[in-house]
């Protein structure tokens, strides 16, 4: 036996007996083992730790909210994700993680656990999100600190709360690149005239927004549905950017009328990019195919 295959062979039998032993421990000792296992970074051992965590239930939900604040980014996203994983299932057992799952939202350095902890949240029922946590979160309208400031903003976004608006709006030309564009994101959920006038004119003032951002504001004025929107989305057509195009056409296939037809037809005529025109011809069929509104 070679000395690698020797390595890999002792590493095998060594996580075996390990994962043997977490069936001898008591539950809390258990989740906690399974949270350690985690930190080895390989997806198969996240993998199977997750689901475990989730299998125990509500005895994991102790160790869960420790690991929530765990240094570790991603720990604190799969504690998070399995709390929300659990609420679905045993939602009053996972009551007690609540304010657990609103401090991530509020005050997590990271997005990636921030917004889990948004998806966690809405595994509640509506009396427990209207009457607990949407009070909690919007509790974060008081901080004097504008990055929690913010985060209750899109934690209000994402519950439909029309408070939010004034913040995504004013966010849209942020300094902050991922600010601007969660304000884009988040007003596909809740949003006012002013917020499609606004990112209507990220899309037409070409240059001086970064990509991202003008891609979003196509699907987002795709989501809100108001035609107010199709003479941007229009020119968005001719946008240099092809990602820019084709969601564009795909916004307009969902909210424009026939008389975007042919504007889309003569943006077809000169596209190169080939995923970018099948976009723009399956936009036209839908819109050929649609109903006529009568007189």
């Amino acid at each position: 036996m070679t000395m690698r295959k020797a390595t890999v062979t002792a590493l095998v039998l060594a996580a075996a007996l390990s994962l043997s032993q977490l069936g001898t421990l008591g539950e809390d000792e258990s989740a906690a083992q399974w949270i350690e296992l985690m930190r080895d970074g390989q997806a198969s051992s996240r993998k199977q730790a997750r689901e475990a965590l989730i299998a125990m239930g509500a005895a994991a939900i102790p160790v869960l909210i420790d690991a929530s604040y765990d240094e570790d980014d991603w720990i604190r996203w799969e504690a998070v994700n399995a709390l929300g994983s659990i609420a679905f299932d045993q939602p009053l057992a996972v009551i007690e993680a609540i304010p657990a799952l609103v401090d991530r939202a509020l005050y997590d350095s990271n997005s990636h656990p921030r917004w889990r902890s948004l998806w966690a949240l809405s595994s509640f029922s509506q009396e427990v999100v209207d009457g607990q946590v949407v009070p909690s979160l919007q509790a974060g309208f008081d901080s004097e600190d504008e990055r929690v400031l913010w985060n209750a903003a899109v934690a209000s976004a994402y519950f439909g709360r029309i408070e939010a608006v004034p913040f995504l709006n004013q966010s849209l030309d942020s300094e902050d690149a991922f600010q601007a564009w969660e304000a884009v994101y988040c007003l596909g959920m809740v949003h006012n005239e002013e917020s499609v006038a606004l990112l209507a004119a990220i899309l037409t003032d070409f240059g001086r927004y970064e990509v991202r951002l003008v891609q979003e504001a196509a699907l987002t004025l795709g989501r809100i549905g108001d035609p107010a929107a199709v003479p941007a989305l229009l020119i968005a057509l001719e946008n240099p950017e092809s990602g820019v195009r084709w969601r564009a056409a795909q916004a307009l296939e969902e909210l424009g009328g026939p008389g975007a037809i042919p504007a889309i037809k003569a943006a077809l005529a000169h596209e190169e990019d080939e995923f970018t025109a099948q976009k723009m011809r399956e936009a036209i069929e839908s819109l050929e195919d649609r109903p006529q509104m009568s007189g």
